[in-house]
This record gives C-alpha cells, structure tokens and sequence, in this order.
C-alpha cells in the first residue's frame, strides 16, 4: 500500500498463494494479494488457490497496471457474519 502521491512499485514473478483450508477464516476487506496506491504493477505466473473470505487479488486506485498467467481457482465462498444469504 502506497499513497495517492507516492505509489509504490509491486512485481511478482511464479508466486503460488494457498489462502488455507478454512472458508470462516478472513473477512470481505481480506484478498491473497492486495494493492493500493501502487504504480507499475507487474503479476507473472501468479496463483491464488485455497479457501478463505474475500478476493484472490485486490487492485484499487491504481495505474500501470500488467497481469500475465493470472491464475486464481478452487476458491470456496462462504457468508460472512451477518449476511443473510437466504433472503
């Protein structure tokens, strides 16, 4: 995480991420990779697996941003406390 007037510069390369094997685990604000304020951003051969609440990667306010080989799968969704999921 950057600031609107100094971004931060990300770069992953063959990175795999395993958010666990537990889907209560994290909340909606959670993400494997999560980004803010950055510039460049450079994602190769990245791999987002595992259960857990929230997003595989999370990119907000950004700029220059590069994704190649993004790969996320085999995530379990689950409620969050207070979502009623049956209305």
């Amino acid at each position: 995480i950057g600031t609107k007037e100094k971004p931060v510069a990300v770069r992953l390369e063959k990175i795999k991420i395993n958010r666990g094997k537990f889907p209560q685990t994290g909340d909606d604000n959670c993400a494997a990779v999560f980004m803010r304020h950055a510039s460049p951003i450079e994602l190769r051969n990245v791999e987002v697996t595992g259960n857990g609440k929230g997003c595989g990667v999370s990119i907000r306010e950004c700029a220059k941003v590069r994704l190649e080989r993004l790969n996320i799968h085999d995530m379990t969704w689950a409620p969050l406390l207070g979502d009623n999921v049956f209305e």
